[in-house]
């Protein structure tokens, strides 16, 4: 595991991540040129739903973040490795008018499905007025998800892989992961 030296973006280096733990911790607006990417794709239009796939360097410049929100001591490096190397986080942001409308998720490559190693399913979804699109003209109530699945990502893998998820009525899309601007974030460093 690559420790002081260089690193991979499934494994940073020791400095890459104290760096993105302190630019977390010191609630200062990153600068322009910070590399710090998470792959984004919006669900719907007019509304927030999204799926957001957070690399460990997000990872590390998010436990920063949290740290320093909750008056926390700023965490270790080792910490910070043990949570997030080798692994990425999907948080799926949706819209529905049903109770429980969890959505499934796995990631696949040459013929290799990876399931969640950790979920966290929104139990308790905000309640909205939104506007659904489609056929529809009005606002419907219904409820706000934020679903957290955490993936662990074999070395292999390290360019891309198929995200494939599933909405409450079973139908399946899908998205390409392309890893490229994680590697670029770590390159160099």
């Amino acid at each position: 595991m690559p420790s002081a030296g260089v690193g991979t973006w499934l494994q940073p280096s020791d400095a890459v991540i104290s760096k993105a733990i302190d630019d977390g911790f010191s609630d200062k607006k990153l600068p322009k040129d910070a590399r710090y990417h998470r792959i984004l794709n919006w669900i719907k239009p007019g509304l927030d739903a999204r799926i957001e796939v957070d690399p460990p360097l997000m990872c590390a410049l998010s436990a920063g973040q949290q740290a320093h929100d909750k008056l926390q001591a700023k965490p270790t490096v080792d910490s910070v490795k043990s949570a997030c190397l080798n692994a990425i986080t999907v948080i799926i942001v949706h819209y529905s008018q049903a109770l429980r409308a969890n959505w499934a998720c796995i990631i696949e490559k040459d013929g290799v499905t990876l399931q969640p190693a950790i979920k966290t399913l929104d139990s308790d979804p905000q309640v909205v007025t939104y506007y659904p699109g489609g056929l529809s003209t009005e606002d419907v109530a219904g409820y706000r998800y934020a679903e957290v699945y955490t993936f662990n990502i074999p070395k292999e893998w390290s360019s891309s892989a198929i995200l494939t998820y599933a909405n409450e009525q079973g139908v399946h899309r899908s998205l390409n992961l392309d890893f490229s601007s994680f590697i670029k974030d770590v390159a160099g460093r």
